[in-house]
């Protein structure tokens, strides 16, 4: 008896994906789909893209004060204080200029790192907004199905 229930189980369950796997044909069949009513009903990607807003702005603050510094480093080297203010030894000037450098880098990356967020975020925006449009298409098609009487 183990084995035939397991065996059921095992076809039910090939049926299943075969089925799940199969392309739509009609805007009713994805309502019809557990899989694919899911993914129309849920709110996922609208939180993803909340999260990430978030993310982005307080990147944006964490680099603040960093902006603010490399502006006064960089300013403090125009107006010809530089390293020479801080110290005369050349060490100290190369150490100070290796600071402003990898200041620098360090700004880039994360600047990067926030444009690559926001890039991201308008693409799972996008994908929010045609999920919606689709969404509204099939309960549009439902309603129409529905009156001619092909759908209960």
């Amino acid at each position: 008896m183990y084995g035939c229930s397991t065996l059921n189980i095992e076809i039910s369950r090939k049926e299943f994906i075969s089925d799940e796997l199969k392309p739509i044909t009609a805007l009713e069949e994805a309502v019809v789909r557990p899989s694919s009513k899911i993914t129309l009903e849920n709110n996922f990607l609208e939180l993803l893209s909340f999260e990430l807003m978030e993310f982005i702005e307080d990147e944006g603050k964490k680099l603040f004060p960093l902006r603010n510094l490399m502006n006064s480093l960089l300013n403090m080297i125009d107006e010809g204080y530089g390293p020479n203010l801080i110290s005369e030894r050349p060490s100290d000037k190369d150490a100070i200029l290796e600071i402003i450098s990898k200041l620098n880098e360090i700004l880039m990356n994360q600047e990067d790192l926030i444009y690559r967020y926001r890039e991201t975020r308008d693409k799972i925006v996008t994908t929010q907004n045609k999920k919606l449009e689709l969404r509204d298409k099939v309960a549009k098609s439902m309603k129409r199905a529905k009156r001619k009487g092909n759908v209960q």
